[in-house]
Parts: structure tokens; sequence; C-alpha cells
């Protein structure tokens, strides 16, 4: 008998391997111990070694991604020297498609399996883990060789983080990034009657979130429209992550997303660029006015949270097309949008093309771009501040009064957040942060010093922000005015003249309350009255 290590090194400890789970599952039956072990990156090196080197395995199988690449080249040198005779496997997108790379670096690794994992590893374990060659490719033909990764014994200790799924593996699309593009990654789908099953499961456990890692799940509608549909009936308040592709949306499944409950699902679409040209080059052939109409309509029904993507640094995005896709992307007001920097992939098409396209990337994963034919490195740098701004200030959610209004004024979303750059992150790069008061107080500076004209209004705006956000009963300094003293006195005597049984004084004491001098904000937001009156970062009352 065999002790066999499986170890994963995840971004965040929220994280879970998936592909490791499966490893473990297909071995359950055989005569070898096998221990699976998590970590981040974020932990020290030294406590990662020590924790692997006192298992004292007889195998060691690392799952390699391009966040954790340099993190496991760092072990295998080290784990080496330290035992000599342990044996290596690994595997994962980023030794799978660089197995030669790997094997010239590290000449002892004694398996690197490519592809999926799941029938190479039933052959190394049929094989004792003894075979003449090194590089192991037998990929999966059916769904039904893959099998529900998660143990019973699990569930306590993954209550706080995520559980990925997969109802399908690969992907109908060609998109030239992408490794689920392969030709060798074929197309493969879960029976239906099975994932009802494992998402019943699911729904048992107390779990926060499942992930489905489908690269397009909606890719056949139907087959969605069912899961979808049998989520919606289901009793849990498990959120489900899925990420879709909106312009095969038809009318059937906004019929069936509007009755699904709030809070349920949540949707990540990859919109990439808004450029004709670009889209075509990356053989992502949508039409932008469709895929946009279909968001507006999910966005519309106000029950799923949609996660928003754009990438930078693709062919044939110049800095004034980028800008516009910026902007569109933007003006779709999802809760979330992440503006991403491409990665050129080893085994994807764009990393094969990659010369013709001019596309210069860093050396070490994750080969995130540096400048293309179409933008420098300045450029593109430029787009990695202002991802910093989005992240601080819209994902945050912390200024949907304010933001709005200060875009409006600078015309469009990449103007407003270029000139809070080049205003004052600029010369203070370290303050950029998710603090809603550090980022009230910049704003606050930004209002007062270049929109003398709209100063009250704006000011109000973040007010309101405040009041939103906030759970406490006070105001920070820099947002103090006399009409909000004045707000909370009237407030609370209105509220006991008027309103003794449904705001008792306890809850008028956590109260936070507002008053605005400005005619335009109280017409646009407080419907022409006077005061508002906020508890626990909800609106209760407006009143004069």
């Amino acid at each position: 008998m065999k002790k066999i290590l499986l170890i994963g090194i995840n971004c965040r400890y929220t994280h879970t391997n998936l592909a490791l789970r499966y490893l473990r599952k297909i071995s359950s039956s055989s005569p070898h111990k096998i221990v699976l072990r998590e970590f981040t990156i974020n932990q020290q090196f030294l406590h990662i070694l020590s924790n692997i080197v006192t298992s004292d395995a007889d195998i060691i199988a690392f799952s390699v991604y391009i966040w954790n690449s340099n993190l496991i080249k760092m072990l295998l040198s080290e784990l080496k020297k330290i035992n000599p005779g342990v044996k290596f496997i690994l595997g994962g997108p980023e030794a799978g498609y660089n197995p030669e790379k790997w094997l010239a670096e590290f000449p002892f690794i004694d398996y690197i399996i490519t592809g999926s994992g799941e029938r190479s590893w039933k052959y190394l374990q049929k094989n004792s883990f003894e075979l003449p060659e090194q590089v192991i490719s037998l990929p999966v033909e059916d769904f039904s060789e893959i099998p529900f990764p998660y143990s019973e014994a699990e569930f306590a200790e993954l209550e706080n983080r995520y559980i990925y799924y997969e109802a399908s593996r690969g992907c109908s699309f060609k998109c030239s990034y992408c490794l689920s593009s392969r030709s060798d990654q074929k197309l493969l789908r879960n029976q239906l009657q099975r994932v009802k099953q494992e998402l019943d499961y699911f729904c048992s456990k107390n779990i926060k979130i499942v992930k489905f890692v489908d690269r397009t799940f909606n890719a056949d509608p139907q087959y969605a429209r069912a899961i979808w549909n049998y989520l919606r009936e289901k009793e849990t308040s498990i959120k489900f992550h899925f990420e879709i592709h909106p312009s095969l949306l038809q009318p059937e499944d906004f019929e069936l997303l509007s009755k699904i409950p709030e809070e349920r699902f949540q949707f990540e679409i990859g919109i990439q660029s808004v450029n004709p040209a670009t889209l075509t080059s990356i053989n992502r052939f949508t039409e932008w006015n469709k895929i946009k109409a279909n968001i507006n309509k999910i966005l519309e029904l106000q029950n799923i949270h949609v996660h928003v993507d754009l990438i930078t640094g693709l062919p044939y995005e110049d800095f004034a097309s980028m800008k516009n896709s910026f902007n569109e992307v933007h003006a779709l007001n999802a809760e979330h949008f992440q503006l991403g920097f491409l990665k050129l992939l080893p085994g994807t098409e764009l990393d094969e093309k990659k010369k013709e396209f001019g596309i210069k990337h860093t050396s070490e994963p994750p080969y995130e771009v540096l400048s293309t034919k179409w933008m420098n490195f300045s450029q593109i740098d430029h787009f990695r501040k202002l991802s910093k701004l989005i992240d601080s200030f819209y994902n945050t959610e912390h200024f949907k009064t304010t933001l709005p209004e200060l875009i409006s004024l600078q015309g469009s979303a990449y103007e407003f957040y270029d000139f809070l750059y080049r205003s004052y992150f600029i010369n203070h790069p370290d303050e950029i942060s998710r603090n809603w008061q550090l980022n009230g107080a910049c704003l606050t500076r930004l209002i007062k010093d270049n929109f003398s004209t709209q100063r009250e209004f704006l000011l109000d705006c973040l007010r309101w922000d405040w009041c939103r956000y906030a759970s406490s009963h006070y105001y920070p300094d820099f947002l103090q005015s006399s009409l909000l003293a004045e707000a909370k006195v009237k407030g609370r005597k209105i509220l006991l003249s008027n309103y003794p049984d449904k705001f008792p004084k306890n809850e008028m004491n956590k109260a936070i309350y507002f008053q605005s001098g400005n005619d335009n904000f109280k017409q646009k937001y407080l419907s022409g009255l006077n005061f508002a009156v906020f508890s626990g970062k909800r609106l209760l009352l407006k009143f004069n």
C-alpha cells in the first residue's frame, strides 16, 4: 500500500480544488491511502513545505494552475532535496499543456497527466504508479466516467467555502484565448437525472454557494432550462453561480428566470469586447446589440446578481476602442464589473498566434499581456490602474447614487475614472482601497475642488450613499452639515408625534436622519420632500 498525497494550492481559502476531489473519489476503492490537502498561495512557503514533508507520502500529486505554478516549482525543488525517493505526479492546465517544459526543468518528475485526469489516474493506479512513459494522456470519453467528487465527511469544513460543480465539461464555442476551445477537449454533458440528484444532495447540506464551472452553462438551452427550473422549485438558501452566454437566451428563459427567488442565482457573463474586429479575431461571432439587449432584460428582472467581464489586450483592440468597450460595459450597470487582462495560456490558439498579433506578455505565469500591435504598455497599464478604481468604487456598491451623477457630469465612465485617477490617485496609488470612508473622503475632495455649481447636490448624493451603506447613526466628519443635526432633532420629533407605534424609541436611537437643502436632490431622490430616516441600511420613511 502506498500513501498518496493530493496537493491543491488555491488562490483563497474560500476556493476548493475540484480536480483532486475527482481523483480522490476514483481512488476510494484502491488499496492505497489517499490524503487530500489544500493550501492557499498566501500561506508561508515553509508552512506548506513542512506540512507536505511530515505527511511522509510515497507519491505527491500537484494540481498546477497559473496562480500556483511558481510556488509548486519551489516546492518540487525542496521536496526532492529532502526526500529523493518520493514520486511526483503533475496535472492541471499549466503542467498538462507544458509537459516538455516541466520535464526539462524538473527531470525527476515521474508523470505528467495532460487533459482530463480521471482516466489517466485510473491507468496509473491500475499499474501501481509504475509506468515507462512520463506523459499520460487518456481523455475522458463520457461523463459517466466522472464521479461525484465530494465526500460526506468534508462538508463540515466546506461550510464557508465555494462548492465547485460541473454539469458539463468542454465548450461548444472556440474562443481562441481559452483552453476549453481546444479540439482535443470533447464536449461532455452529465445526465440530467444525475445532476438533479447531486443538487438535492447539496441542498441537504449547510453550504452557501455552488459555482457551476461549465464554460457556457446554457450552450444547450433546454438542458440549462431544466436545471434552472429544478432549482427554482427547491427550498434552499444556497446561491448558484453560472457562466452563461446571453445571446443564447430565449423568450422562455426570461419567463423562467423572472420566477427565480431573489438571491438564488448569479450569472457571470464574459463580454470581453464590443469591437466586432476583436470578437471575430478570437472566434466569438456575436452581436453586441443582441448581447446588450439580453443582459438588460436580465438586469430588469432585479432578482439575479450579474457579473460582467471585459478583457484588455485582445487583438485589434486599440486605446480608442478599448475606451468604447469600457464605456459600453460599464453602462450596463451590472452588480459587478471585472476589467481583466489577457492571459496568454499555453496550449491556446491565441498563444500560438501571439507573434502575428505582436502580443508580448510576462515570461512567468500568469502570462499577462504587456503590449500588443494596437496598445502599448502604458496604455494597457493605465487600464490596470482604472481596474483598481472600478473594484474599489463600483464593485463595492458603496456609491450607487454618487457615481452615476459624477459619470454623467464627466460625459462617460472612462472619462470619470480617468479624471479620478489623474486628480488624486496618480500621486496616492497606495491609497486605493475598498474602505467607504477613505473613498468617500476622496470623492468629497474631488467634488469640492472641481464641481462648484453641483457641489451641494453631489455632497447630498454622498450623504445618501452613506445612509444606505452605514449601520450606524452618525455621519463621517467630512459629510457633516448643520442640516443633518437639525434633521435628527426634527426627525425624532415628527416620528414620536406621528409614528410612535411604528418606530419604537430604541429604533429611533439607531436610526440615521437625512435632510437635503438642495432642490434638485429633493426632487430626484426625496420625491420633493425634506427628510428621510434610515435604519440598518434600510430607508424607513421620507417625510416633511
